[in-house]
């Protein structure tokens, strides 16, 4: 079976890294201290946050190669989000609403609001 897990470039990319995990864990030591690559890790955060009791069947039945309930946790603390208004997505919008004005078109007066002129090259509609 090792044979045939080392060629596996046609799986899908998902696949390829559960299999990876999979072969990492068959060869480790012990069942403590198993490394999880970043991907898998991440993956295994969805998994987690999506459904807590899937989880733990999907681990204990060895369905697949997941870390722990601990192990998720602690990554989970490891985090460090930040909050409050990206940046660089500010500037983005900033530059998108310089870009496209806004246009209305007032009934009662039958004109465009805000309207820009190029001159002869406007049409009527």
């Amino acid at each position: 079976m090792k044979k045939r897990l080392t060629s596996y470039e046609d799986l899908p990319s998902k696949l390829q890294t559960i299999v990876q995990q999979a072969q990492k864990n068959m060869t480790a030591r012990s069942n403590n201290g198993n490394r999880y690559s970043l991907d898998w890790m991440t993956d295994c955060l969805l998994m987690r946050c999506k459904s807590t009791s899937t989880y733990k069947m999907l681990r204990e039945n060895g369905y697949l190669p997941l870390p722990s309930i601990p192990t998720v946790n602690r990554a989970i603390k490891a985090m460090h989000p930040q909050f409050g208004f990206d940046k660089a997505l500010a500037a983005g919008l900033t530059d998108e609403i310089q870009i496209s004005k806004n246009v209305d078109f007032r009934v009662d007066t039958g004109k465009m609001v805000e309207f820009v002129d190029f001159g002869n090259n406007t049409t009527e509609e």
